[in-house]
């Protein structure tokens, strides 16, 4: 597009220069002619993979923004198609966002972030009420617009992964075990995968930001991935070292933040309106601990969930080229598991091919390829049942079997062994002893 510099758009939109660069398009600050004024134009990139999909979300993106009108929400003015590449339009913002003041700044005081966090607060709670989740909330899509006499003027930007919190909608334009975010601010629910993503997911990103504003760096940080999503997944994040003297002010937001970095959705707050409420009182502690674990593997766990990250050097943010896909997974895990019983992440983490079918009755199984190993986690009476199952499909003859289940559950451990399972794990799952079992068969 370099090359229509100076050239008008759709008869409207003068390209005056590039202002950036997303996951889908590019962006240009652009000269409205009929309004006379200076806009954003967003543009979709013509030679993307999943194309049809990528359009979809991007009109969704103009579809969802239409239907907000708040001051602290980027604001929509136009869309169309031009020789056959999508745009939308949008206001023209001056200042920086918070992930450039953070890296200019490093913390923030109190202050500075209490008259922010109300305005973020105020446009989540807009959006929530609309029926809209944004699922990308991160500090490069906060922007701090610069306003005279003001100490912050907020405006979320980038709804290009927001969804509609109707499952029905959802269900249209979201792909089974798609993992859509930014990787340091997803919620443990996103990289699972899930699509029962609710609310509770940009609160829980909101806590991540809110760590960083006060730290300086988000609690799961490092320049391997599969260390954030085990952040996410199983650590409790370091407790805040409070860049000034510490008082009440402080014990009740470190509440507040744990509360709403729970792995759960359930153990964070409901809404917007019940985050806004503990940061003026006393929120409970709804933290979930370990439930029936026993010996080692529940030091493991305290380990992955309680303890600190070893590896906390700053993210690479110009990632290597993705590797080829590892070996294809077939992957049957029940849906809505507590995040310490879920092996799905875990395995994509590996960069295993995980494929999750949505039925496993035999005539299903029979029209799949076959892979090269089975994972079923579904609970030890539907685990059976499945394994049973493909045991009659003469193309899954050969194909090791892993079962999942608690540890300790001997009887259960001897009853797949017995069926031919190729091996047995055992939740919360050791990543390593994970990948080293599927590996060796």
């Amino acid at each position: 597009m370099e090359k229509h510099i100076g050239k008008t758009i759709a008869d409207r939109y003068r390209l005056i220069e590039k202002i950036g660069a997303g996951g889908m398009g590019a962006v240009y600050l652009v000269e409205d002619l009929m309004l006379k004024r200076e806009v954003v134009l967003k543009m979709l990139l013509p030679t993307l993979d999943r194309e049809e999909e990528t359009i979809a979300r991007f009109l969704r993106e103009a579809n969802l923004l239409s239907k907000l009108n708040h001051p602290n929400i980027v604001t929509i003015h136009d869309s169309g198609n031009w020789q056959g590449i999508s745009f939308i339009i949008l206001e023209y913002l001056k200042g920086k966002n918070l992930e450039d003041i953070l890296l200019e700044k490093g913390t923030l005081p109190i202050s500075w972030i209490k008259t922010a966090l109300y305005q973020i607060l105020d446009a989540l709670e807009a959006a929530h009420r609309a029926g809209i989740i944004h699922r990308d909330l991160k500090p490069s899509n906060i922007f701090c617009r610069e306003e005279p006499g003001q100490v912050c003027n907020i405006k979320i930007l980038d709804f290009g992964a927001a969804i509609p919190v109707d499952r029905d909608a959802y269900e249209k334009i979201t792909v089974t075990g798609d993992v859509i975010g930014t990787p340091v601010y997803m919620s443990p629910e996103q990289i699972m995968g899930r699509k029962d993503i609710s609310p509770g997911s940009d609160i829980y990103s909101l806590g991540i930001i809110l760590y960083e504003m006060i730290c300086g760096v988000p609690p799961f940080i490092s320049g391997n991935k599969m260390s954030i999503v085990l952040g996410h997944l199983y650590k409790t994040p370091e407790p805040i070292l409070w860049p000034e003297e510490k008082d009440s002010r402080h014990d009740r937001l470190q509440r507040v933040i744990n509360t709403c970095l729970s792995k759960s959705p359930e153990d964070r707050y409901s809404s917007i309106r019940e985050l806004r409420e503990a940061l003026e009182t006393e929120p409970e502690d709804k933290g979930r601990l370990p439930e029936n674990l026993t010996g080692d593997r529940q030091n493991r766990y305290k380990e992955y969930y309680q303890g600190p990250i070893i590896d906390t050097q700053v993210q690479d943010t110009t990632a290597p080229p993705a590797p080829a896909p590892g070996p294809r997974l077939l992957v049957f895990e029940a849906e809505n598991l507590p995040v310490e019983h879920s092996i799905t992440p875990l395995l994509k983490m590996s960069n295993y091919a995980v494929e999750s079918p949505t039925s496993f009755d035999r005539e299903s199984l029979e029209s799949l390829e076959a892979p090269q190993a089975i994972i079923l986690n579904y609970g030890k009476e539907e685990n059976l049942q499945l394994f049973k199952e493909t045991l009659k499909v003469e193309k899954l003859a050969d194909v090791p079997v892993f079962v999942c289940g608690p540890e300790g559950d001997f009887d259960y451990i001897s009853q797949v062994i017995e069926l031919g399972a190729g091996d047995y794990l055992s939740y919360p799952f050791d990543p390593g002893e994970v990948k080293t079992k599927i590996d060796r068969v």
